[in-house]
């Protein structure tokens, strides 16, 4: 069944502000915790691996789950599993799956040329190339989705959190620049709130799509 026309022809995602609550609730929830909390306490509870680190991953494969409650709308399911494919890929990167079972990350093209067994790194090409073709596949719908606020919010948030992943990695590493317990505590509060807010987006976007399918059906 072909998508209703009002449903083509009409903005997809929208209300767009509400997209924009749980980053900057993140942003607030951080400075409040270090303005309350001696860093070693906020280090405790935005470690890498620490609580919030697992709620995002669990909020990414609760919203790959929560997405299949419903049957996709038609001519989606292609979609659909596309999305399903990319939220537990980024759950796996949060969990460090792409290096948890080699040791290394799979996503380096050194894993592959240097000497090793075999069947993992097939296995991984495996796992990357159904990666890459729900990504090829998402990449491929219609302009207007890539260009909606909602989209753009999610992508510019999680760009803001992986530049604050790598901040003093590469103060240290390239201008030989340490920061202190504290900036460090209020770096690490701010990218694991953020990233936290990832999947709330991408639930946000994923629930105003479908309803927006529903009224678009009922309409047609």
């Amino acid at each position: 069944m072909p998508a209703p026309q009002s449903l083509r022809s009409t903005p997809p995602l929208a209300p767009f502000w509400p997209a924009l609550l749980p980053p900057l609730l993140a942003v607030l929830s951080a400075l409040l915790l270090w303005l309350n909390l001696p860093p070693t306490r906020v280090m405790e509870v935005m470690v890498e691996g620490g609580p919030i680190e697992r709620l995002t991953e669990w909020g990414y494969i609760a919203v790959a789950g929560a997405i299949w409650l419903r049957p996709p709308p038609a001519g989606e399911r292609r979609g659909w599993l596309a999305v399903t494919v990319l939220l537990l890929a980024a759950a796996a990167r949060e969990m460090d799956w792409h290096k948890h079972w080699t040791g290394t990350s799979v996503l380096k093209v050194s894993y592959y040329l240097h000497p090793g067994p075999l069947l993992p790194k097939l296995v991984a090409l495996g796992v990357l190339a159904a990666i890459l073709a729900a990504a090829w596949h998402w990449l491929r719908r219609p302009r207007g989705e890539w260009l909606h606020p909602v989209t753009i919010c999610f992508f510019v948030t999680m760009v803001i959190s992986k530049i604050l992943d790598r901040a003093i990695n590469l103060l240290a590493e390239d201008y030989d620049v340490r920061v202190g317990p504290s900036i460090h505590a209020l770096v690490s509060a701010l990218e694991e709130s953020i990233e936290l807010s990832l999947p709330l987006i991408a639930a946000y976007g994923l629930w105003r799509f479908g309803l927006r399918w529903r009224r678009a059906r009922r309409a047609a």
